[in-house]
């Protein structure tokens, strides 16, 4: 017999927790949409704005020529103030196509350009939300999951870039379409549900980055593998996936016919070769900075940087950072370790994209290039931490939601 004073805990006891309401949903979707809002107040409420990279360079002005086009009535199809002239309309970097960007035509142009940018981090973090609940999440795990995402330092390093952050909060939408069709129960179900994610990717298409698009396709086809029931329902999905993948195109041809034609033109109509497509290749040695921001210095000043001691042939850095955090790496393995299989096949997942992320530092990336036709067209592989990031962010949140439910492991003395 225990002690009077001692507290006896069962081994692996979970905590019945009640139901999570529609409102308890709509409460975190609420805190998930103010977040970046208040991380970004001094762009949002005080004139501020970014600096870095391509936003106010590049896609300022490039917004400002949208809103003058779009003020007088018409879709602007070239560009007569860069050199002897550019095409506009059919370079998917104007995004022409993309309604959300045609918020410069009502808005201010500095500021509209700003607040797409913070409007899509929100979007992202609402699409991971819902995907991480889909992986088990309840409401506060999914906003641990959504705030990780937004605020990590990838998707906040890609910010100043012109494309990447657009796409990339379709990038979880685009997960979570993919695991609805991994559940469905009938081909009638799957289809519809395949028509759902087409019209998925055809934003991510018009919001413009090809890699962005890639590596969502990739993340699509990892989570229907690890979430399908049986192989025969997985290489049903993938199919479904691959004729979603194809209306998509036909959905955005406003946007991919005039692209492929201008591509036919520039020095990508054949494809790059093996060194430029792995160019801006993510040193291995960047996945510390997953736990430790900042650790190996400054990546855009190499007298303050570790690895311009170490690498005499730099590729180049893409984003500012990949900072994660411990504890969110944590609790994604976490997640994994204690949930189903299909977690842990999706933690699996997430190591691919990083070794693909990493380029020319592994055979990974080169054997990648030489089996998927369109690999050849796009560059910067450090873009496939994009895919990670949201992944290790939705299994977080489910990890956060297992230690919730989770009682104690051992005695507790009064």
């Amino acid at each position: 017999m225990p002690a009077p004073h001692e507290v006896r805990v069962r081994e692996s006891a979970e905590v019945a927790l009640p139901p999570a309401t529609d409102s308890s949903w709509a409460r975190a979707a609420a805190l998930i949409v103010a977040l970046p809002l208040m991380v970004y107040a001094p762009v949002l409420f005080f004139g501020k704005t970014f600096i870095l990279r391509d936003h106010a360079m590049y896609v300022v002005p490039s917004r400002w020529h949208l809103a003058r086009a779009l003020a007088s009535g018409q879709l602007p199809e070239w560009w007569s103030a860069v050199g002897l002239g550019a095409p506009f309309a059919a370079n998917p970097a104007h995004c022409v196509f993309y309604p959300p960007a045609w918020l410069a035509g009502v808005l201010p142009v500095a500021f509209g350009a700003d607040l797409l940018l913070l409007l899509h981090i929100a979007w992202g973090g609402l699409g991971l939300m819902l995907l991480s609940r889909r992986l088990g999440a309840r409401p506060l795990g999914a906003v641990v999951a959504a705030a990780s995402f937004m605020l990590s330092g990838y998707f906040s390093g890609v910010l100043p870039q012109c494309l990447a952050p657009l796409t990339l909060a379709w990038t979880p939408w685009i997960g979570w379409g993919a695991d609805r069709l991994a559940a469905a129960s009938t081909s009638r179900e799957a289809l519809r549900r395949g028509l759902e994610l087409a019209a998925l990717f055809a934003a991510a298409i018009l919001s413009g980055d090809p890699a962005g698009i890639l590596d969502a396709g990739l993340v699509a086809g990892m989570v229907l593998l690890a979430r399908a029931p049986t192989w025969r329902t997985g290489a049903r999905g993938l199919a479904i996936v691959a004729g979603a993948a194809a209306a998509a195109v036909a959905l955005a041809a406003l946007l991919v016919v005039p692209s492929l034609h201008l591509l036919g033109d520039s020095e990508r109509a054949s494809g790059v070769n093996l060194a430029a497509a792995e160019e801006f290749s993510m040193h291995p040695l960047r996945l510390l900075e997953m736990f430790w921001p900042g650790l190996l210095g400054d990546p855009f000043e190499p007298a303050a940087n570790v690895l311009a001691a170490l690498d005499p042939n730099p590729a180049g850095v893409w984003a500012y950072s990949l900072h994660l955090g411990a504890g969110v790496v944590a609790l994604a393995w976490f997640g994994a370790a204690k949930g189903a299989r299909d977690r842990r096949i999706l933690l699996a997942s997430a190591a691919v994209l990083l070794l693909l992320a990493m380029g020319k530092y592994t055979p990974v990336h080169a054997l990648y290039y030489n089996l998927v036709p369109i690999a050849r067209l796009v560059r910067f592989p450090e873009k496939h931490a994009a895919g990670a990031i949201v992944l290790l962010a939705a299994l977080a949140g489910a990890g956060f939601s297992t230690v919730c439910a989770a009682a104690p492991s051992r005695r507790l003395v009064a």
